[in-house]
This record gives structure tokens, C-alpha cells and sequence, in this order.
């Protein structure tokens, strides 16, 4: 898949993959790095699981969610690894918790951080766009297809994947939103243009007019 997209955008194009650990494979790693110009990070655990947990608020909070410690290794150059042609980096994360108990997992990257911490920052992007595919999976109808003639499938998926798309850059650009979990009904509410009002003072009078109506009346001046 990764080689179809760099064939068809060209090279250059993505600039980082991101990629769960049922997929380390040292071979295709190389050549997303030497072929395509690819920077994988992997991770061997799933962090993104255990975020969601400690998020969750309670009144007295178990002390087996309660972090106390962090701590993180940065080994540079790790090259043991015989399938893989390109050197490594690993971020070892040890986290101890009010009960005693430790967690250790460990992020591996071809990317040369500057920061370590940049590398831990980057693959939370994965959470986020996991819940997007959930979105557009369970309420954007991508599977509720009318034809069973495949240029008809794809073309409605395009342009399903174009309006959603399109709707998020209208949801940043007005409210500079950025949060993935939003249903098209909740997208459809917040750009609802017909409760966005244009106030015009003059002396001691207002008038409130309807944005969509101001922009006619605009339109319309000479």
C-alpha cells in the first residue's frame, strides 16, 4: 500500500509512517527508508490504550493509575537488527505507579530526533487517526453503496472523503478545532451558518441580520 502511494503522489510526498508493531518487518523498513524516503516509527506497545484509561476521571483515582515516575533511555544507532539495512533509534519508557508497579515499552524510530521526546509526541498522531477512520467507518455511510459497479463505489467514496475533508479545514479555519471525535451531525451544527449573525451599530440602534442574508445584501449593493 505504501508502495502504491508513493508511485502515484511521488516521492517526497509522506513524511512519516507510523505503524503498529504487528507490521516491524526489517526488510520493508529499509526500503521505506532507502526506496522511498520513509521515516517509520513503530511501537511495541499500545500505548494509545493505556492514555485512554488514565484520562478517565474518578472521584479517587486507583492508585495503579497514578503515575509518580517517568523515566526514558535514548540509544542512538542500534544496528543489531541483521533484516534491517538502516540504523535504528529506541526510546526505552519505564513509568512507575502509585501501587509499585512498572510499565516498559519502547519506541522504535529511523528518524534522527533531536528531542526523544518528539518521537513519543509524533506517534500519538496515531490515536487520532484511528478515531477518524472510526468516524468515517461507523457515520459517514462509506459502505452504504447503491451500485455494485466499481467506478461508481469509488467515485462516492471520493467524494465522501472530499466533503469530510472539507468540513474539518471549514471546522479549523472558523474555530480552529482540531479534535477527531466529531459526527457528522455534531460538524453539521458547528458550521450552521444560519445562528452566525453580522451586528451593525449606528448612533444608538443595532440591527442583527443573518449572516447568509448580510452576505446577499452585500452581494447585491451596487
Amino acid at each position: 500500500m505504501v508502495e502504491r502511494l508513493v508511485q502515484a503522489v511521488g516521492p517526497g510526498v509522506m513524511k512519516l509512517l507510523i505503524m503498529y508493531r504487528g507490521f516491524i518487518d526489517g526488510k520493508n523498513i529499509g526500503r521505506c527508508r532507502q526506496e522511498w524516503g520513509l521515516r517509520p516509527s513503530v511501537l511495541v506497545r499500545r500505548e494509545a490504550k493505556r492514555q485512554a484509561k488514565l484520562a478517565q476521571r474518578r472521584p479517587a483515582p486507583d492508585p495503579a493509575e497514578v503515575l509518580t515516575q517517568h523515566k526514558y533511555c535514548w540509544i542512538k544507532g542500534f544496528n543489531s537488527w541483521s533484516e534491517l539495512p538502516v540504523p535504528i533509534e529506541v526510546l526505552m519508557i519505564r513509568k512507575r505507579y502509585a501501587d509499585g508497579h512498572c510499565q516498559e515499552w519502547a519506541l522504535l524510530t529511523t528518524r534522527g530526533y533531536v528531542d526523544p521526546s518528539q518521537a513519543r509526541t509524533d506517534y500519538q498522531g496515531r490515536v487520532k487517526i484511528e478515531e477518524r477512520h472510526r468516524q468515517l467507518k461507523c457515520f459517514h455511510d462509506l459502505s452504504d453503496f447503491q451500485s455494485r459497479a466499481q467506478n461508481v463505489i469509488v467515485t462516492r467514496v471520493m467524494f465522501i472523503l472530499f466533503s469530510y475533508t472539507l468540513r474539518r479545514w471549514q471546522l479549523w479555519r472558523l474555530y480552529a478545532e482540531v479534535s477527531p471525535d466529531q459526527t457528522p451531525e455534531l460538524m453539521r451544527r458547528r458550521l450552521n451558518l444560519r445562528k452566525q449573525h453580522i451586528v451593525i451599530y449606528l448612533a444608538h440602534s443595532y440591527a442583527q441580520i443573518p449572516l447568509v442574508r448580510f452576505t446577499r445584501l452585500v452581494l447585491e449593493l451596487e
